[in-house]
């Protein structure tokens, strides 16, 4: 199970890199926030979770 898990948040996150990051740069702290594209993360962790 804990395999599949972290299968999951790989592929997750290589897609969102893609496709379901919103990447911001703040000037005055010199800070890259990343906001993930809430719909996307639950569609495909619900997707793996379910991999009994």
């Amino acid at each position: 199970m804990l395999e599949k898990l972290i299968l999951a948040a790989l592929i997750t996150l290589s897609l969102h890199l893609h496709l379901g990051w919103k990447w911001t740069f703040d000037n005055r702290f010199w800070l890259l926030s990343i906001t993930p594209n809430t719909e996307t993360v639950q569609l495909f962790t619900s997707q793996f979770v379910n991999l009994d």
